[in-house]
């Protein structure tokens, strides 16, 4: 019977532990440069594609760095080098990203558009999908959602 019991234990014990590793599997793939494919912060889904300069060569594109230290970057990636007009360009102050006990992530940004508004975000994210091309976000959580329009 103590042999059928330390088995067992031992099987949850590994059955667990296999569950947070794949919870978890999603924290290294994250730490690489994503193009905004779909929504936005604060949207219930958002959807990114891995960086590609073959791909993306023509147009303008929104790309988020999700780095090792876990802090985010942002870049207006511009291959065509196409001249603009600043007002209403989003533009961004600072962003951190980070895994939650529940296994979810956790983003924060703060930004906003040029001579109109500045924002403060932050909310907890289930990652629904994430593979070698593709990244998905539901949100599952808002935290902080702050706007305040320039005077």
């Amino acid at each position: 019977m103590k042999k059928i019991i330390a088995l067992l234990s031992f099987c949850l014990c590994l059955i667990v532990t296999t569950l947070h590793a794949q919870d978890a599997s999603w924290v290294d793939n994250i730490q690489q440069e994503w193009v905004l494919k779909k929504g936005w912060w604060g949207d219930q889904e958002m959807v990114f594609e891995l960086k590609n300069p073959t791909i993306h060569q023509n147009g303008l594109f929104k790309v988020f760095s999700f780095s090792a230290d876990q802090n985010i970057n942002y870049q207006l990636y511009n291959p065509q080098s196409f001249g603009m007009c600043g007002n209403g360009l989003f533009f961004f102050n600072s962003g951190n990203w980070k895994q939650t006990k529940d296994h979810q992530l956790q983003i924060s940004i703060s930004g906003g558009r040029y001579l109109e508004d500045r924002f403060e975000f932050s909310a907890n994210f289930n990652v629904t999908e994430i593979n070698e091309n593709s990244l998905s976000l539901s949100l599952a959580k808002e935290i902080t959602n702050k706007t305040a329009a320039f005077n």
